[in-house]
């Protein structure tokens, strides 16, 4: 496969862009699911013109397989944005995006779960140091002034088992399609579940704001087709490991711009968290080589 561009620099434009979109939900009054379907429907809209304009060939050629597996992607990263976004309405932007990103790790166990991958000793330890910093965050946020911090962590959870999933079909998918049609027809599928997600919560989808239309835009420009796309190019250079460590950035990012933003500054307890839970996963994520 042609490669033009250095990986990680497109990795990095991916997580700068992705770190925006706690952000872009926390500013918006929009129910979650409105949000999560408008940010994929119109993310779709964007590249499906592209997609079949210049990889027509692609698209009319895929496998059984890769039809599976691109609508699993896409039922997945649904899941993700329903439960990631709707946990930002109960806890704190740091929590939130600290523990979607836990992700790695479900990364690794569905590996060895699935293909029998061996697991380290230094990930058992990493996997335990996490575990622990999961707990102190949400121990943290009881203390917090969120409405339901625990709900919301959980959801964050759930976000973080589903990006997992949404990661690993991407990564069997892109090694023999182009990220253009790849990201088309997932962003497609998770567009159509969410809004019947939607529908069947009885979620009004109609009418917004011109405020609102500008952060679902922003959410589908920036974070999704310049964001996601960019993790989703990544995959086909780099292990999944990489590209879901790299993703680590994103709530440094966001805990600043919310800070900036709303002064939201995290306690002690939730600062110490962090660091157990995201020590631990730099450390699952060691390769053994390196030890």
């Amino acid at each position: 496969m042609r490669r033009i561009i250095h990986p990680y620099l497109v990795l990095t434009l991916g997580v700068i862009a992705v770190s925006g979109a706690a952000i872009f939900i926390k500013l918006s009054s929009a129910p979650a699911l409105a949000i999560a379907s408008y940010r994929m429907l119109l993310a779709s809209l964007l590249l499906l013109p592209v997609a079949w304009l210049r990889h027509r060939r692609e698209l009319l050629t895929l496998r059984r397989r890769d039809v599976g597996l691109i609508v699993g992607s896409g039922i997945a990263l649904a899941i993700h944005f329903a439960a990631w976004i709707s946990s930002l309405q109960y806890t704190s932007v740091a929590s939130s995006t600290v523990l979607v990103s836990t992700q790695p790790i479900f990364v690794m166990l569905f590996s060895y779960l699935l293909f029998q991958e061996k697991v380290s000793r230094h990930q058992l330890i990493g996997s335990g140091l996490a575990i622990a910093g999961s707990i102190t965050i949400g121990l943290a946020d009881t203390q917090g002034v969120a409405t339901a911090p625990l709900r919301g962590d959980l959801l964050a959870l759930v976000g973080a088992i589903a990006a997992a999933v949404y990661f690993l079909c991407g990564k069997a998918v892109r090694q023999h399609l182009s990220v253009i049609p790849y990201a088309a027809t997932t962003y497609s599928v998770s567009a159509v579940a969410l809004l019947s997600f939607a529908y069947l919560s009885g979620i009004p989808l109609w009418p917004y704001s011109r405020r609102e239309w500008v952060l679902f835009a922003a959410l589908a420009l920036v974070c999704t087709v310049i964001g996601h796309s960019s993790l989703n190019w990544a995959l086909a250079y780099l292990p999944a490991a990489a590209v879901g460590i790299a993703t680590l950035g994103e709530p440094l990012g966001a805990s600043i711009m919310a800070f900036c933003l709303w002064r939201e500054q995290p306690s002690l307890l939730q600062l110490g968290g962090s660091v157990l839970l995201l020590s631990g996963i730099m450390l699952f994520l060691v390769p053994d080589e390196g030890m």
